[in-house]
């Protein structure tokens, strides 16, 4: 059943991904931000709190696919704030910085999943939103590089 899970996962992840420059068209860049990188957040909280088998099944694949979803947003974002002459440096410097802190809170994780599935997935949900929230973009920082309110082409 997770192969099947996470082939359907997959199929979402590519259609969000597709499709993530209409959620800047329809929410604009500060709310189509927060709403990309909470809802992860959110599902991983019903992850914890919905148990049956079936419901974890599809909130496993709807959280795959919005997690891809910021992938194509932060792309954009990258490539218009930060200058082409140090993009590569820059790029793989975030790239080191989230495997070390995938690496850490995975970790973190583990433990806490030893003790509790149910407590892993509320950590991981809360530590998401709360990314979300502190470190969100907001329209200060669209309006001063520019960024169209939706910035991928279709």
């Amino acid at each position: 059943m997770a192969g099947i899970d996470i082939g359907t996962g997959g199929i979402a992840a590519a259609l969000f991904s597709k499709y993530a420059y209409k959620i800047e068209k329809i929410f604009g860049a500060e709310k189509g931000m927060l709403l990309a990188t909470s809802l992860p957040g959110l599902l991983y909280i019903a992850m914890a709190l919905f148990i049956h088998p079936v419901v974890a099944a599809i909130l496993f694949v709807f959280n795959f696919g919005f997690m891809s979803l910021q992938d194509p947003l932060f792309a954009d974002y990258y490539n218009i704030h930060i200058k082409s002459d140090v993009r590569a440096t820059v790029l793989s410097t975030i790239n080191m910085f989230s495997s070390i802190y995938i690496a850490l809170m995975g970790l973190a994780i583990g433990w806490i999943a030893g003790f509790s599935v149910l407590y892993a997935f509320l950590f991981m949900g809360v530590i998401v939103l709360l990314g979300s929230t502190i470190f969100r973009i907001n329209e200060r920082h669209v309006q001063e590089t520019n960024i169209p309110s939706y910035p991928l082409t279709s």
